[in-house]
């Protein structure tokens, strides 16, 4: 059940308000967003997570990204995939921090020419704050 529903139709119309943090069932308080955008979000506690996806043109062996929101460093970890692998060669793309506000995707494989545009898609995930 998402947050939105249950204070739409739980606290609103049910006559409820929050006065406090949202608790889990474990007792635990739930993490509050401190700020987001469509691929970004920053929680409270400096946690932070970006996603996109990063073109690498024809030809070319890698592409930079610059990120929707910067890091804290370059402390942060990236993962990438490569959705469409039918009837491409073997393909390894690697997806690294370059600076705090900027990834790189690596592309390698096995034979033949990079004669195709690729979309990596990523996930960044690490410290804002």
């Amino acid at each position: 059940m998402a947050l939105p529903w249950v204070l739409k139709n739980y606290l609103r119309i049910g006559g409820g308000r929050l006065t406090g943090s949202l608790m889990l069932d474990g007792g635990e308080a739930a993490e509050g967003v401190e700020s987001s955008g469509s691929t970004w979000i920053r929680l409270k506690s400096g946690l932070q997570i970006c996603w996109g996806t990063i073109t690498i043109p024809a030809n070319s062996a890698g592409a930079t990204q610059t990120l929707p929101a910067p890091f804290a460093d370059t402390g942060y970890r990236c993962a990438g995939s490569y959705t469409d692998i039918e009837g491409t060669p073997a393909v390894f793309y690697v997806v690294a921090p370059l600076s705090a506000s900027v990834v790189k995707a690596l592309a390698a494989h096995s034979s033949g020419k990079y004669d195709w545009e690729r979309g990596i898609n990523f996930i960044a995930i690490g410290k804002w704050k």
